[in-house]
């Protein structure tokens, strides 16, 4: 029959106490490796976050920059279309020409109005005359198709004068060089329809 030694209760208290400290500290390195590793996740959460707005940031930046060369790139057409001088047809040259024949220095001639319509060309110019004094005319050119010439005048008058037939005619044979070197077609940006406020500038 074996003996067994009664357990003294204060050796038991105290191997427990020893077994819990083993314990808690078996759990301390746990408990530093999962705060660490929220600790991580944070900064990569607050990484990612940040990284995230500074995307949109710059993506903001770069619609306002593509929107701000638009209307840049738009402002500078819209200018250099509206500064690009008006041009006339070849009926506006035509007549233009007529002109500079009729006048004594064709180099002081000013357009200052044109009025074209489909078969018609009226033109307000000025010029220095003979005895040095400025002139303010007004021309109609009225047009109709040769068979074999094309695109001819057929009545013109100046002042409300019309012209001798036979002088329009005499013109006429040079109409279709005019056509194959056109003479300037630039229009006055001028567009007053009295004859009041018709301006002559001479250089």
């Amino acid at each position: 029959m074996t003996d067994e030694k009664p357990v003294d209760g204060k050796a038991a208290e105290e191997g427990a106490d020893e077994l819990a400290t083993v314990d808690a500290e078996r759990k301390k390195p746990t408990m530093k490796r999962r705060r660490k590793k929220v600790q991580r996740d944070l900064v990569k959460e607050a990484d990612k976050a940040i990284a995230t707005e500074a995307e949109k940031k710059k993506r903001r930046r770069s619609t306002r920059r593509k929107f701000a060369a638009g209307v840049v790139l738009l402002i500078v057409a819209i200018l250099y279309y509206g500064l690009q001088p008006l041009k006339g047809t070849v009926r506006y040259g035509v007549c233009r020409t007529f002109i500079e024949l009729k006048i004594p220095y064709p180099s002081t001639l000013q357009v200052n109005v044109v009025e074209e319509s489909a078969q018609a060309v009226r033109i307000y110019y000025s010029h220095i005359d003979a005895f040095g004094s400025s002139r303010l005319n007004m021309i109609e050119c009225e047009y109709g198709i040769d068979p074999q010439r094309g695109l001819i005048l057929s009545t013109v008058s100046i002042n409300r004068q019309v012209v001798d037939a036979e002088e329009v005619k005499s013109f006429n044979f040079s109409v279709p060089y005019i056509l194959a070197n056109p003479p300037d077609l630039r229009l006055p940006r001028f567009r007053s329809s009295s004859l009041a406020d018709l301006k002559i500038d001479y250089y």
